[in-house]
């Protein structure tokens, strides 16, 4: 069976309408607006590759602009989609090493003075019992 030009035209614009969707979501830092488009994204990209695996050339060829349009947009959302995830990592990192980083005294000893050097990464309640 050959697909013409009209059967996959309208898919094309509706997974082009939800790449768009998503790209300006992720540019604009809407995440959970994301996650709504994900079934949807993955059933029309599903409906695409069936589609075009059934086209003949011909029809292919016919199709080349609305492809070169479609591969545009795909191009920018794994772009914006690269550049937020790089973001999240950078984030996560940072916190990380502000977590494991090395700690400040934030206590006094016997003597009425802050410890001085590096403490040990252990967490709880000191208590000074030198009075």
């Amino acid at each position: 069976m050959t697909t013409h030009n009209n059967d996959i035209s309208p898919l094309i614009g509706k997974l082009s309408a939800v790449l768009d969707q998503e790209t300006k979501l992720v540019r604009s830092g809407d995440f959970d607006g994301t996650f709504g488009l994900q079934a949807e994204k993955n059933e029309l990209i599903s409906d695409f590759h069936y589609q075009v695996s059934q086209l003949d050339e011909q029809s292919k060829s016919g199709l080349a602009d609305a492809f070169e349009d479609l591969n545009r947009l795909l191009t920018d959302n794994m772009s914006a989609l690269a550049m937020a995830r790089d973001i999240s990592s950078g984030i996560i990192k940072r916190v990380a090493d502000v977590v494991n980083g090395p700690r400040s005294a934030n206590s006094y000893g016997s003597n009425g003075m802050k410890p001085t050097g590096p403490l040990p990464a252990r967490r709880g309640i000191a208590v000074d019992k030198g009075y």
